[in-house]
């Protein structure tokens, strides 16, 4: 019986996972979607040029909303948003 309760929490957890995390960008204009299928699509039109200090934020449907290279914050249209630059990033 544990083992079935086990199994059920996984599935539905699997099952209603949402996808705010599923764009990445990163490196030199790199980045990748995690698609609801399990599969991965690499992407080269992001506008972040660094090593480190890179994050992503998507919707709950997994479309991109922002990203940032810890200086600049660029929209799903990879343009720099209003007040995008930020005074803690370094160079």
């Amino acid at each position: 019986m544990k083992k079935l309760i086990f199994i059920l929490l996984l599935t539905s957890t699997l099952a209603f996972s949402q996808q705010e995390a599923s764009v990445w960008y990163f490196g030199q204009n790199a980045g990748i979607k995690f698609e609801t299928n399990s599969s991965v699509t690499p992407l080269s039109d992001g506008q972040i040029n660094t090593e480190e200090g890179c994050s992503s934020i998507a919707g709950t449907n997994g479309n991109l909303l922002l990203y940032t290279d810890g200086r600049t914050v660029w929209d799903r249209n990879h343009l720099p948003m209003p007040q995008g630059s930020l005074a803690n990033g370094t160079d």
